[in-house]
């Protein structure tokens, strides 16, 4: 993974839109992040992690905390971060932004809301992979890392590592436990023995719940417990019995009381029906006057509709005879009107004489404003001339001037093509011969460092080859020492040691019988044969593996020579030239640089000569456009000429009139004013005249309908009254009663029907219902029903009786076999629980450190960490101290500290270890910086994740003297020329000498930061 480029806004100190474009170092591997403290160089990294997990490198700090307190609430805190994984690029974003809302209930509150996206870049452009809460989680599916993984190997610590090479085992272990997050095997361990402590307790609970439950039963055994809930069943079925008796006896009295209530309820219903048929009798006398109301009811219904005929007849004829009184004043008003409209027509003649003679007036106006017009019309034209011609000038001076400057111009770019062919591009075959000198001795330089990372790993192997000589030449003494040990003491014993020897049927060679009763037997401290033939064996071996290692360590003397001479050969080559090696690369960039810069100006110079040619056609262009500007500035003279000729003309016509042409215009207002005024005044007058005598017809029309209307209601207000006295007659009624005053709405008259039809029908069903009672109790008594209840009631306090001892019986039965179900489950949790305390006991008791290596879990897994990192570790630190240093780990098992981490450091030099409290300061930087990037590239292999071809180095050089700084940037160089992309977080100044590409963070004086990168090539 290399990232590419970083964007920050509104993030940390960085208020505006910044961004960290990495392609800006080219083929340089070694970059510096400097500024002064706390001017924000570390959060360039916590850009990154937020960007790809959400959270910064050290999990300290939070989107709230890193935004910018200044930032206004329109700007949203950002972060982006495009990388690449081999071939491919992606892209993540995430977003922070608040903004204040208004509650329902009044008053605000502030909004949070965050963002989260990452992309694929797929051709051509980016293409939107997931948004929201699963971006972490494909950060980590692509990187195969989680946060703190990330931020481990991507962020070197210096200062941690080298108090973690000098702390003793007990202080390792707080700083390993920091560093690999191994917390988590003491809680493990701590969660096992927890575990197996609740176990133990619930073991202890169950064994005594089932004693309580036998001490609550009253018994000694589980078999015990059943022999007492068989018994108690036995009672239970016999009372159940009883119980089914005792309730048949109760539904037979219950049966008798239901009879006799029936019976009961049959004579109450007949006392009631006489009560209502009683009741009827005396209320008959009204139901018959609503009868003879009804009656009438019905005879006022039929002559209702020819009485409200006639009343409707009556109010019409008084609404027509009020319509003609209105008529009649309407026709004497209009009358009036037209007599006045007549008298105001006879003025008409006159204001038409009027009207005619402003008419002739108003013509003469206008032919003397129309020749004044032309007269003016005829000075604007001549002055509009003069103003071209004048614009004319000036457009042709301005030509003149541009055709000057462009040949100015012309001139000058001719001269520049010149001078760029003269310094620049005349110079690219030399510098191009100066790049070629410079790559082949940078590939000389590259050889001198390869073959001398040989000699470096040469002279590792020899040394690790004459240690392996000195480990066999010990062990080879160390098995011949053993081996005549052995063989004396076996001597001291001869008589085993014949009889040992001595065969079935062979003769003995002391006493020549071949039968043996009685065989010798060892004495203590003899060894056995097959002992004595093993220590032979293992002699021998130890003398093999001796010859062995010094063959190789003669082998590894070869290939280290070798090595050396074609180290030396190659620095002979390259010293040759005269170059220094540390300069080099900076000399060949600054070379390129300029052989770059003067074939892009080769590659400008048809663009310049492009632009040249441009000016040429502009100039010959603009002289044409000048040539054109002189003919139209002699034309529009001419014209001008012509102009003043007609307005002196024009001048002579009206010499002799009197006023000018705005004194005209206002007299021909006034006059089409008066003219149109007496205009509107006759139309006025013709217009009331009309008007007057359509209203006086309309008036004499509207008199003459009121009168028919009147007369037509007269005559349908007799007939109305004819047909109300044909009916009354019809029925027999005289016309002058007042029948209206028994007339009934349908509502009511339907109402009292129904009255009365309800009273029939209840007084008959009632004497019927009357009659069927009378007819059924024919023959029977009244009941007596205390007697059954007593009855009744006696049988059900038995039966109540025998239900409370049957469910004591049942409650006590049930009690037993869940009693019983308890023990049984108790019994047998019980079980379980002795085989769980078992294995999670033992198992706590192995994590506790109760094992054959007398070790704690957490500390054997510190201990494997350490190794991994130390084994990594030593990949660089045997590069960087060129062969001579390796780290190793201690192993102690055992005792009441912690031990077992304590480092010390192989000198393949001197021969031996030694602690690494006795390396010089620069040797302690290369053994902590060769530490951290073994941690990284451990951390990375647990995580199956992929390699991280990008580290920063945070701090940690601040307290370096120079010759250490030296050495510390010779191992960086060492470092970057793997391929890795190295940045430094410093603020030491010295860096800026050493390092030319870096990225320089200063404080804003608007309170943030700003960045940017600058080379010091």
């Amino acid at each position: 993974m290399r990232p590419l480029k970083i964007v920050m806004q509104a993030f940390g100190p960085y208020l505006n839109r910044c961004e960290v474009d990495f392609s800006r170092l080219g083929k340089s591997k070694l970059f510096l992040i400097a500024g002064p403290t706390g001017s924000g160089k570390t959060t360039i990294l916590d850009a990154m992690s937020f960007a790809l997990y959400g959270e910064s490198t050290g999990s300290l700090r939070k989107w709230k905390e890193m935004r910018h307190t200044a930032a206004p609430q329109s700007v949203p805190t950002l972060t982006e971060v495009e990388f690449s994984l081999g071939q491919e690029a992606y892209r993540f974003a995430r977003s922070y932004s608040q903004r204040t809302v208004k509650k329902r209930a009044g008053g605000t509150e502030l909004k949070i809301e965050t963002e989260a996206s990452c992309y694929h870049w797929q051709k051509g452009h980016w293409k939107l992979m997931d948004s929201g809460p699963r971006v972490s989680a494909i950060a980590k599916e692509l990187l195969g890392f989680t946060h703190d993984q990330f931020s481990q190997v991507i962020v070197l610590p210096q200062g941690e590592f080298r108090k973690l090479l000098v702390a003793s085992s007990t202080e390792k272990e707080s700083i390993l436990e920091t560093l690999f997050a191994t917390g988590r095997w003491k809680q493990v361990t701590a969660a096992v023995v927890a575990a197996a402590d609740q176990l133990k307790r619930q073991l202890t609970a169950a064994s005594e719940e089932r004693q309580n439950l036998l001490r609550l039963e009253q018994v000694d055994c589980f078999d015990a417990l059943k022999q007492k809930l068989l018994e108690q069943e036995t009672a239970f079925s016999e009372k159940k019995k009883q119980s089914l008796l005792l309730e048949q006896q109760l539904s037979a009295a219950q049966e008798a009381l239901r009879q006799g209530l029936a019976l009961h309820e049959q004579y109450e219903c007949l006392s009631k029906a006489k009560e209502r048929l009683s009741s009827m009798e005396s209320n008959r006398s009204s139901i018959e006057e609503m009868r003879v109301r009804l009656e009438h009811a019905r005879r006022a219904a039929s002559l209702h509709p020819y009485w409200s005929a006639c009343q409707s007849a009556q109010s019409i004829y008084q609404q027509k005879k009020s319509d003609l009184e209105a008529a009649i004043r309407s026709l004497k008003e209009a009358e009036e009107e037209y007599q006045s409209a007549g008298e105001k027509a006879k003025q008409l003649p006159s204001f038409q004489e009027r009207a005619e003679a402003e008419s002739g007036r108003i013509a003469l106006l206008t032919r003397s404003v129309e020749q004044c017009q032309r007269l003016e019309n005829a000075r604007q034209n001549r002055a509009s001339l003069q103003s071209q011609v004048t614009v004319l000038h000036s457009q042709q001076q301005s030509l003149a001037e541009e055709c000057s400057q462009l040949d100015a111009r012309l001139q000058k770019a001719q001269q520049f093509l010149q001078e760029q062919f003269d310094q620049i591009i005349s110079r690219i075959p030399l510098l191009t011969a100066q790049v070629q000198e410079l790559q082949t001795a940078v590939k000389e330089r590259d050889a001198v460092k390869r073959l001398e990372q040989e000699v470096i790993k040469a002279q590792y192997a020899y040394g690790m080859a004459g240690q392996e000589v000195e480990d066999a030449r010990i062990s080879s003494v160390a098995a011949d020492n053993a081996y005549l040990l052995m063989e004396k003491a076996a001597q001291a014993d001869a008589a085993y040691w014949l009889a040992s020897s001595l065969l079935p049927d062979e003769p003995c060679p002391v006493c020549g019988s071949t039968s043996h009763p009685a065989l010798a037997v060892p004495a203590g401290g003899v060894p056995a044969p097959q002992q004595l033939e093993a220590c032979r064996t293992a002699k021998q071996q130890a003398a093999e593996a001796f010859q062995r290692a010094e063959s190789k360590l003669q082998q590894k003397k070869i290939v280290l020579e070798n090595a050396q001479s074609q180290w030396q050969e190659a620095n002979e080559i390259f010293s040759r030239r005269g170059i220094d090696a540390r300069t080099l690369n900076a000399t060949l960039e600054r070379t390129q640089c300029q052989l770059d810069n003067a074939q892009a100006e080769e590659q400008k110079r048809p663009g310049y000569e492009k632009a040249r040619d441009k000016i040429q056609a502009k100039l010959q262009l603009r002289s044409a456009d000048l040539d054109r500007c002189r003919q139209e500035v002699s034309q529009a003279e001419q014209r001008l000429a012509a102009a003043i000729a007609a307005q002196e003309e024009l001048s002579q016509s009206l010499s002799g009139a009197k006023g000018n042409a705005s004194d005209y215009q206002k007299q021909l207002l006034a006059a089409k004013h008066l003219h149109e005024s007496l205009k509107k005044q006759i139309e006025s007058i013709q217009t009331a005249l009309q008007e007057a005598r359509v209203e006086h017809t309309k008036s004499l029309q509207a008199h003459a309908a009121a009168q028919k209307a009147l007369e037509e209601s007269i005559s349908h207000f007799e007939q109305c009254r004819r047909e109300w006295e044909t009916q009354c007659l019809s029925l027999g009624v005289a016309p002058d009663e007042k029948h209206h005053d028994f007339y009934l709405p349908k509502e009511e008259m339907e109402s009292l029907e129904q009255r009365i039809l309800q009273f029939d029908r209840s007084y008959d069903l009632t004497k019927s219902q009357t009659k069927d009672l009378e007819q059924q109790l024919d023959g029977s008594s009244p009941p007596d029903l205390d007697a059954l209840r007593t009855r009744q009631q006696e049988a059900q306090l038995q039966k109540s009786q025998s239900d409370t001892e049957l469910g004591s019986l049942q409650a006590r039965t049930a009690s037993l076999k869940r009693t019983c179900e308890q023990l049984d489950d108790c019994i047998k949790r019980t079980a379980e629980l002795e085989q769980q305390y078992t294995r999670t006991g033992g198992l706590g008791q192995l994590l506790s450190g109760k094992n054959p290596l007398k070790t704690p879990i957490h500390q054997f897994v510190l201990g494997v960490l350490l190794d991994d990192v130390v084994r990594t570790a030593n990949l660089y630190f045997i590069r960087l101290s060129r062969g001579q240093y390796s780290l190793i780990r201690q192993d102690s098992q055992g005792g009441q500290g912690f031990r077992g981490l304590d480092l010390y450091v192989n000198d393949a030099h001197r021969g031996g270890t030694r602690s690494v409290k006795t390396l010089s300061g620069g040797e302690l930087f290369l053994a902590s910086l060769s530490l951290a990037f073994g941690l990284s590239d451990v951390v990375q292999s647990m995580a199956g994740g992929v390699h991280l071809d990008a580290i920063f180095i945070d701090e940690g050089f601040g307290t370096l003297d120079m010759e250490t700084l030296e050495a510390a940037m010779r191992a960086l160089d060492d470092i970057q020329a793997s391929g890795r992309l190295v940045g430094i977080i410093s603020h030491v100044r010295e860096l800026r000498d050493r390092i030319p590409m870096r990225i320089e963070v200063s404080p804003d004086p608007h309170g943030g930061s700003s960045l940017q990168w600058k080379n010091d090539v």
